[in-house]
């Protein structure tokens, strides 16, 4: 920036200057500080990721890859596959030169809390077999052979529970290499880079190993960056979230910070079933409450919606398009009051309306003339169900709502997050510039103060004015003492004041929220029929299932969130420190400070000493000097509390409501000594410092006073030169001003 080499090159100017021993080295080091401090802040502003960063989050058959596909990588399938929904695992892509991908794996920690889920599952499906097993000795009947997965299905538990039982089972094929690799995860990110790969094709089958279906390291795999040499995402970074929301916490904690860190989410859900319950459950899980700066909602596989509609409309396509967008739109309203988190509401009403898209029909417009049979396929379904659509490969674009994107929404975006960077670097610029001038002025101040002092002085009148100085300050020493005293007790009052806050910011983020959800279980039922015994007895003897029906049920659960209770506790500590460092910055105002002693001096000399010598300044300018050396060091609170929550709930993401009230009394208990010994400690630590320099404070000043004294004597020994000096100085420093 322009604008720091010229603040610097005047500094520069004043610190090399041949008049610098006559500038307040105090005043100077102040500037130099806060510059230097404003340079680091802007530098970490320069360093911080300028490329837009965009987020993915849908459900499991809501067109994510193929919306990307069609978006970024002209309509061609790049992103892996996972071998099941509940396998997948967060992906970054982004560009680069050279082809290659970075695996990241689990920690020990986190496979752990797949292996207990898997024997958590095992358990129960042996209950389930002992418990059938026992129904059929009451009837004379052979013992069940039902297979582990028919078991499985029959199990009360949640999918992403029944998840780690399928990752630990794949886990057991290759359990040796796969625990050795994770062995290495202890101390730091564990992961493997795959590089010397020269096409995208070479790239996916590398990482069939990985995300494959029967990839050997998929049990462990975290997540996974991708960097790829497509023009297309140049100025994007892309976060690809799983599906559904992750079984592992960590891995599920992993998506949310990268969301945390998106510029824009995209969320998809498909047109057929836009924005159902269980879309309002997974955004309002896996969107953080903080961080993100804009979502754009997308109703996915809109052709869908339109052809199902088609004679609803009279098989016009236009009015077809208008109406059934209307009808998600009013959906999406209604749904939007259906989220129990008002951040997530306030989101979904910021992005109304919804955007609809269809990937398929940009993927016949980029291959129109050479379409696979599924393409062509869609694209007959669309013109039998509205004959008067023009078939022809704009239309087909203009109908898939896709070129909005690159033409429109995400320049926009870009646009704006430049406009964010250059906003936060102006108010650092501007924040320094208002100290800076502050500064300088006060440089200006002392230098021409010296100046008069210079011009109006002599040794004598000097030396009796610096023992009459020294003489008040000691007359002065009880007064100045008291106005410190004030200071301590007002500093342990509002210490007291910010515990009672801090109780209260606990107390209103501590409550559990409870949240109501159904969920669909199957049950192997007899299936009725008058050879059904019959047929339940011959496959009991051959180890089928014959004579018994799946049977899928519902029940309502209540139960809370562990993320939910993750966040509560991480908005608390923020807020905490917050309120913490705000205190501490505010409680000791040096300016006020000074001023109040400044009255209680003036107060003394009109009451019992006005027929005393006394200058003002003398004494004043000396105690800015002293008091600024009252530095109050901030407050880190890096405990991760969130640990007390995970561990308390077994690492699972839902749990009983009277669980998790358990574990959050155990958290605030926790949270609240911790920052009573911060409190305390930042409180100490000011009323040592101010005791100490009350104790310290006379002969502080005294010892500033005498070297500015030895400075002046100095000066008016050589007076000529010095005055000769001074305007120097005088007119160097209102050339900083007017270049300001």
């Amino acid at each position: 920036m322009e604008n720091n080499k010229k603040i610097e090159e005047l500094i520069n100017k004043l610190k090399n200057s041949n008049y610098v021993e006559l500038l307040d080295k105090v005043i100077l080091g102040d500037i130099e500080n806060d510059f230097n401090n404003y340079l680091e802040n802007y530098k970490r502003l320069e360093s911080e990721d300028k490329i837009l960063t965009i987020g993915i989050v849908g459900q499991v058959k809501a067109g994510k890859s193929s919306f990307l596909n069609a978006l970024f990588f002209n309509s061609s399938d790049i992103l892996p596959k996972a071998a099941t929904p509940m396998t997948a695992a967060l992906t970054k892509i982004r560009y680069s030169e050279n082809i290659s991908a970075k695996v990241h794996f689990f920690s020990k920690s986190d496979f752990e809390t797949i292996e207990n889920g898997a024997k958590d599952c095992k358990k129960a499906m042996i209950r389930e077999r002992d418990k059938l097993n026992e129904e059929l000795k009451k009837k004379g009947k052979p013992e069940t052979k039902l297979t582990d997965a028919q078991l499985l299905g029959m199990v009360e538990l949640s999918d992403s529970v029944k998840s780690f039982y399928e990752i630990f089972e794949n886990f057991k094929k290759n359990e040796g290499e796969l625990r050795n690799k994770l062995s290495n995860s202890e101390e730091s990110d564990n992961f493997e880079i795959l590089e010397g790969i020269d096409s995208i094709d070479a790239l996916k089958n590398r990482l069939e190993d990985y995300v494959g279906v029967n990839g050997k390291y998929m049990p462990i795999v975290k997540y996974i960056e991708i960097f790829l040499n497509i023009e297309a995402i140049k100025d994007f970074d892309i976060v690809d979230t799983p599906g559904l929301n992750d079984p592992v916490l960590s891995r599920g904690q992993l998506t949310r910070n990268f969301l945390g860190k998106c510029d824009v989410v995209f969320l998809l859900s498909a047109s057929s079933q836009f924005f159902d319950s269980q879309d309002i459950s997974l955004f309002s899980e896996q969107i953080p409450q903080e961080g993100i700066s804009r979502v754009i909602v997308i109703g996915s596989k809109f052709d869908n919606g339109l052809i199902g509609e088609s004679q609803k409309y009279n098989n016009d396509i236009k009015t077809a398009q208008v109406g059934v967008k209307n009808i998600l739109n009013e959906q999406f309203k209604a749904r939007i009051k259906d989220s129990q988190r008002q951040n997530i509401r306030d989101m979904f009403e910021n992005a109304f309306p919804p955007n609809y898209v269809s990937s398929s029909c940009y993927d016949i417009y980029k291959h129109y003339g050479n379409l696979s049979k599924n393409e062509d396929r869609i694209k007959n379904n669309i013109i039998r169900a509205f004959p008067h659509f023009l078939d022809d490969a704009e239309k087909f674009k203009e109908l898939s709502g896709i070129e909005i994107f690159n033409s429109d929404i995400i320049p926009k975006i870009v646009s704006e997050k430049k406009k964010i960077f250059e906003e936060r670097s102006n108010n650092a610029y501007s924040g320094f510039m208002d100290k800076f001038t502050s500064s300088i002025e006060e440089l200006d101040k002392s230098v021409k103060d010296k100046q008069e002092k210079l011009s109006n002085g002599d040794i004598k009148s000097l030396e009796d004015k610096f023992k009459s100085t020294l003489n008040n300050l000691e007359k002065l020493k009880h007064n100045i003492n008291d106005c410190y005293d004030e200071k301590t007790h007002e500093v342990k009052s509002k210490f007291n004041d910010l515990l009672t806050e801090i109780n209260d910011i606990i107390d209103m983020n501590s409550e559990v929220k409870k949240r109501e959800k159904t969920e669909d279980y199957t049950v192997m039922v007899e299936k009725d029929g008058i050879f059904s015994g019959f047929t339940r007895l011959i496959g009991g003897i051959i180890g089928t299932d014959w004579g018994y029906r799946q049977e899928t049920r519902t029940r309502n659960i209540s139960y809370a969130s562990t993320q939910d209770a993750i966040e509560q506790v991480l908005k608390m500590t923020n807020e905490i420190k917050k309120i913490i460092n705000n205190t501490c910055k505010n409680i000791f105002d040096i300016n006020d400070f000074c001023q109040n002693i400044a009255n209680k001096i003036l107060e003394v000399f009109e009451e019992s000493l006005s027929d005393v010598d006394f200058d003002y300044n003398a004494i004043i300018l000396p105690l800015k000097k002293v008091l600024r050396s009252l530095s109050i060091s901030s407050v880190k609170l890096d405990k991760d509390y969130t640990n007390i929550i995970i561990e308390s709930v077994s690492d699972k993401e839902e749990t009983s409501v009277e669980t998790m009230r358990k574990a959050m009394r155990k958290t605030t208990l926790d949270i609240i000594k911790d920052i009573e010994k911060i409190v305390d400690s930042q409180s100490s630590e000011i009323t040592e410092k101010l005791d100490e320099q009350a104790n310290n404070l006379i002969k502080d000043i005294s010892s500033s006073i005498e070297s500015d004294a030895e400075e002046l004597k100095k000066q008016l020994e050589n007076k000529k030169e010095y005055e000769e000096l001074y305007k120097q100085a005088v007119f160097g420093i209102e050339e900083v001003k007017n270049n300001i």
